[in-house]
């Protein structure tokens, strides 16, 4: 990342020249001045990047919501160059991509965008995992939760849906493992403590707890009642907004 690589640069430059300048600490206190000024580099930097992404963010956001997916993705795709000075800020961007053309039903295209994205973020590793999963990839559909479950242990749509995916291979043993598990994270997360005792008792873990979230993946059809004031697609992509560093 640019930023980085300057900011990096910089602060050796600066240690280097007061480490061979003679003056007061040496290297030693040249390294503690170039640390500071990376730091401080990198931070001006990122702030200024954020203000400029900020406001097509914003636009993309309002585009996707007013249905207006073609505009939304080229919205977010004209911020991708920005991505070399930013950490992550690519992989933020492919996930909105990718949770719109799934939404739109282009999953080919969500897949492509999807898998750009890191596993740290949640909403796209389970449209990934839903991916694979009607592709009768079980699998790799397990796999890529797992994976990102590392990062979301308070993810308690992720870890029922993980649950979920080892009931419906006939595993029930690693379903309730994998519901106990997340209690450890969530211990008074009432979803999971239900779908916990379904297990135990021998019925089928239940998502529709989690609403148009889960129903928009496109797993089980919505029920009657909640369909009225829904979008078409039943799905709408969660937007994240940049972190302003103080």
């Amino acid at each position: 990342m640019y930023t980085l690589i300057i900011a990096a640069s910089v602060a050796v430059i600066i240690s280097l020249a007061w480490g061979l300048s003679g003056l007061w600490g040496g290297f030693w206190l040249g390294s503690i001045l170039g640390f500071i000024l990376m730091i401080t580099i990198s931070a001006l930097i990122t702030r200024r990047i954020t203000k400029r992404i900020e406001p097509a963010l914003k636009q993309a956001q309002r585009q996707a919501e007013g249905q207006q997916a073609k505009l939304a993705i080229q919205t977010l795709e004209g911020l991708l160059p920005l991505a070399k000075w930013q950490v992550l800020l690519g992989s933020q961007l492919h996930s909105q991509i990718g949770s719109i053309q799934f939404a739109t039903g282009d999953e080919a295209k969500a897949a492509e965008s999807l898998e750009k994205s890191h596993a740290r973020i949640g909403e796209a590793q389970i449209i990934r995992a839903v991916l694979h999963w009607r592709k009768k990839e079980r699998d790799e559909a397990v796999a890529v939760l797992e994976d990102s479950v590392k990062h979301n242990k308070k993810n308690m749509m992720m870890q029922n849906f993980l649950a979920w995916m080892e009931q419906q291979r006939g595993q029930d043993e690693r379903a309730l493992a994998r519901l106990q598990e997340a209690l450890k994270a969530e211990k008074d997360d009432k979803i999971t403590r239900e779908n916990l005792m379904r297990v135990q008792n021998g019925k089928k873990i239940s998502m529709k707890a989690f609403g148009m979230a889960w129903y928009g993946l496109k797993l089980e059809k919505v029920p009657g009642s909640m369909r009225q004031g829904q979008p078409a697609g039943g799905f709408r992509p969660g937007f994240r907004q940049p972190k302003r560093r103080r």
